[in-house]
C-alpha cells in the first residue's frame, strides 16, 4: 500500500514466486520501483501485481519521492 510519502509495510518478505499487489491508496502518483522493475506510474486507487521469482533482498523507492524517504526493501527466499 502507497499512502502519503510512505509505503506500508516499508519492509517485507515473501517467498520465491510469490506476487506483490501494489496499491495507491494515495491522492497523488507514485511508482514502485527496483533495481529490475518499475511499475511506471500509478495514479490514485492504481493496482499492479508483479511477480518475483529471485531469491535476494532488493532495496525499492518510488522515483518522484525517494529523495523524501519513500523507500523500502523487499526480501524474497
Amino acid at each position: 500500500m502507497m499512502s502519503p510519502y510512505t509505503f506500508n509495510p516499508k519492509d517485507f518478505t515473501i517467498g520465491v514466486g510469490d506476487a506483490v499487489r501494489v496499491h495507491n491508496g494515495d491522492t497523488i502518483t507514485h511508482t514502485f520501483t527496483g533495481p529490475s522493475w518499475d511499475t511506471g506510474d500509478m495514479g490514485p486507487g492504481a493496482v499492479k501485481t508483479l511477480r518475483f521469482n529471485k531469491a535476494g533482498t532488493f532495496s525499492f523507492y518510488c522515483a518522484p519521492h525517494q529523495s523524501l524517504g519513500m523507500t523500502g526493501t523487499l526480501t524474497v527466499r
